[in-house]
């Protein structure tokens, strides 16, 4: 079977490129989304995940969308993945809650132009979620967390995705998600816990106010 091939960018070019250091946690600002996915275009490359799994002096972008109906934020109750010989499967984020959709970015034509990354992120919600409106993400800015290895291996592109609570599910034969449902910022305190990294990060946004969900 072909490995994956994920784009990447060496963490002292991206550092270089935001003017010295990464921002931790939520970055909400069009400005650091445009200087990193210029980055990752100009100076980023497609490299076998497994070889850049454990290696920290590496970034693997991410491309994350967070659905929200204006006042609620759609929750995702992750799977248990098993690993398959011969097949990559992510499963340290087995049974955890996310606050968005998303994944690694792949080669694709038009790479190379700002387009690549929408395309992206639309990829990627038409294999984990239906739709029953064409999505119209909007980019909000940058995630780096450093909590655990997994998480300092990637770095988010994160967009928002506002649309009716009643036109969005889970895709019937997703590989990621047991189940969705839409939750209050009230309800994010409780379920914290339970949450992947970002998943946490995105919540503390939310409960503080500086990310909108409208």
């Amino acid at each position: 079977m072909p490995k994956k091939l994920v784009l990447c960018i060496a963490r002292k070019k991206m550092e270089a490129q935001l003017g010295g250091e990464i921002p931790l946690g939520f970055s909400i600002s069009n400005e650091i989304f445009n200087k990193a996915t210029t980055a990752f275009l100009s100076q980023g490359e497609f490299i076998e995940r497994e070889q850049v799994e454990e290696d920290e002096t590496i970034l693997q972008a991410i491309v994350y969308g967070v659905v929200s109906d204006g006042s609620r934020v759609l929750g995702l109750w992750r799977k248990q993945r098993q690993i398959i010989d011969g097949e990559f499967k992510e499963t340290r984020h087995n049974k955890k809650i996310g606050l968005a959709a998303g994944g690694h970015l792949e080669p694709r034509d038009g790479f190379g132009d700002f387009s690549y990354f929408n395309n992206e992120i639309l990829r990627e919600f038409s294999e984990e979620l239906l739709f029953q409106v064409p999505p119209r993400p909007v980019p909000v800015g940058i995630i780096m967390y450093e909590e655990t290895a997994l998480d300092r291996v990637h770095l988010g592109l994160i967009y928002k995705v506002i649309i009716q609570a009643d036109k969005v599910s889970l895709a019937p034969d997703n590989d990621e998600y047991d189940k969705c449902n839409f939750l209050m910022p009230t309800e994010l305190p409780e379920l914290r816990d339970q949450m992947e990294g970002w998943g946490k990060v995105i919540a503390d946004a939310i409960i503080s106010e500086t990310f909108s969900l409208g």
